[in-house]
C-alpha cells in the first residue's frame, strides 16, 4: 500500500516512532508536519487515502509524460537503496 509511507513519516514526525526498518529521511519528517504552507496539509491528506492517492499519482505522471517523460523508460532503483 503506497499510502503506508505517509502514516509512518508522520508517526515518526509526531510521535518519534517508525517500524521496524523503516528510515525516515528529517527532511520528509519536516514536510509531514509543515505548517508554513500547505505541504503539509497536502501529504496529511494521503493518510490512509489510497484512492486520493492513486489520482493524485497518476495525474502527476500524465503531466510528466506531457513534458516527454516515457514511464516504459524509466528504471526501477529500489535495489539501490540499503536495507536496514
Amino acid at each position: 500500500m503506497d499510502v503506508s509511507y505517509y502514516k509512518q513519516t508522520h508517526d515518526f514526525a509526531t510521535k518519534g516512532t517508525a517500524p521496524a526498518g523503516v528510515f525516515v529521511f528529517p527532511s520528509d519528517a519536516g514536510i509531514a508536519t509543515s505548517e508554513a504552507s500547505s505541504v503539509g496539509r497536502w501529504f496529511q491528506g494521503f493518510i490512509g487515502d489510497q484512492d486520493k492517492w492513486s489520482k493524485s499519482f497518476k495525474k502527476s505522471m500524465e503531466r510528466m509524460a506531457l513534458f516527454g517523460n516515457d514511464k516504459g523508460t524509466m528504471a526501477d532503483c529500489t535495489d539501490a537503496i540499503a536495507k536496514l
